[in-house]
């Protein structure tokens, strides 16, 4: 169980439609074609990519599930500063992919995501870009063994 200590007090983090909606709300970006990404697209990505600010990201939208005693984002970030500070970063990532990446409520955008990435590996205008792709398509993989383990 996923859980983030803060102020005292546990929250379990879990991926559902309170998630779905706050994510798509707050952390929907736009890419270089002009395409909505989507909130969980945007933090499974960072969180794959091990961005900090991902990991915030993340937090506050696995929390919403509380209503009425749901944490701050100010007092989230103190709890996973605090938590970084001891040195549970590595934990704080894989904790965080585990709900996102093995959540049945995720499995068709994951799997759906994996599908794309799989085909943009082999795809590119030239040898460079395509030679691009798959190195970023390698890392992807390497750094999902490494949350998974």
């Amino acid at each position: 169980m996923t859980i983030l200590n803060v102020n005292g007090k546990g929250f379990k983090g879990k991926g559902s439609f309170a998630f779905d909606r706050l994510a798509n709300k707050k952390y929907d970006e736009v890419n270089a074609n002009g395409q909505k990404l989507g909130g969980f697209m945007n933090i499974y990505m960072g969180l794959l990519g091990k961005s900090t600010q991902s990991l915030s990201m993340f937090w506050d939208c696995a929390v919403e599930h509380h209503e009425k005693d749901r944490p701050s984002l100010a007092a989230i970030e103190n709890a996973l500063e605090e938590r970084i500070d001891n040195g549970e970063t590595e934990q704080l990532f894989k904790d965080a992919f585990h709900i996102l990446d093995e959540s049945g409520f995720y499995a068709q955008p994951r799997r759906d995501l994996w599908k794309g990435l799989e085909t943009m590996k082999a795809h590119g205008k030239t040898a460079e870009e395509k030679k691009g792709n798959k190195e970023m398509f390698e890392l992807l993989t390497k750094n999902r063994e490494e949350l998974k383990a």
